[in-house]
């Protein structure tokens, strides 16, 4: 089943949230968002009952924070800035292994080779996922939301810089534009190098 347009969603959690009713702004965003931000936290901290853990609490901080949200941004580019914090907090204070399992990882690739047309399962996509998997979070995050997300500029320099993008989001839009292309560039030589040696 196919999801409506996030404008679309916006607009009908925009219309629940002003008029008073938060539950239902709450649940119309959690059934459209909430398993895009979960798989977000699952690529990033690369374990999915950790993930699972880190969502749960999101969801709380979300509810908690929904009633002073200004709608500076979309609803989406604020959730993901919440979950970035989430997820920047979670690996500062668990400090757990940032490593899918076995299991997780067996059942992750098989949703990975259901959705991907056969001539692109080769090793260069596992050398790409090992490439993305070594850069910071941060970086992760920025690859996430622009490449896997479609997320313009302006939101993910929002979500990366949180409010101090809003100061001038012109200048923090490209500042985010210049660290993507520094991993681009960084990508782009790994992958130079890795041809050389074969």
């Amino acid at each position: 089943m196919a999801l409506p347009d996030a404008p679309a969603d916006e607009e009908r959690i925009r219309a629940a949230f002003d008029a008073g009713d938060r539950r239902e702004a709450m649940d119309l965003a959690v059934r459209r968002y909430g398993p895009e931000l979960l798989g977000y936290m699952i690529s990033v901290l690369r374990s999915e009952d950790w993930a699972r853990d880190v969502f749960a609490k999101l969801l709380e901080d979300l509810w908690k924070g929904f009633e002073a949200f200004e709608w500076r941004s979309s609803f989406r580019t604020w959730a993901y800035q919440a979950a970035r914090n989430a997820v920047v907090k979670a690996r500062t204070r668990d400090k757990r292994p940032a490593r899918l399992d076995t299991e997780d990882m067996a059942a992750l690739a098989a949703v990975e080779r259901s959705t991907t047309l056969p001539h692109l399962r080769t090793e260069n996509k596992e050398w790409l996922a090992r490439f993305r998997e070594g850069l910071d979070p941060d970086e992760q995050t920025l690859l996430t939301l622009r490449i896997d997300r479609k997320m313009a500029w302006n939101d993910v320099a929002v979500v990366l810089l949180g409010d101090e993008a809003h100061e001038d989001l012109e200048r923090a839009s490209a500042t985010v534009r210049k660290r993507f292309d520094r991993v681009k560039k960084r990508l782009r030589e790994a992958a130079q190098k890795r041809a050389r040696e074969a």
